[in-house]
């Protein structure tokens, strides 16, 4: 499925991580759909594994994914 088919069938017509409804988000911006599971590494396209976001935290996900890597950041160990 494409993103806009994704979009189409979880959108609740707000952003899921800063709530900002897509009336309220500026020109040129959108809702996205964001894989939790990257599709690539055997991610689905079930809702369980889809945000739906605005261009800017969807910018923000993929940009904390290049900061941190692929995988999820290790828990700080304290002694």
């Amino acid at each position: 499925q494409q993103h806009r088919d994704l979009v189409l069938a979880y959108s609740k017509g707000f952003c899921e991580m800063c709530l900002r409804s897509k009336e309220h988000l500026p020109k040129g911006q959108t809702l996205e759909a964001q894989h939790v599971e990257e599709f690539k590494d055997g991610g689905s396209n079930e809702r369980e594994n889809i945000w739906i976001v605005c261009t800017p935290c969807h910018k923000l996900i993929h940009w904390m994914r290049t900061y941190h890597g692929e995988n999820e950041v290790p828990p700080m160990e304290l002694s």
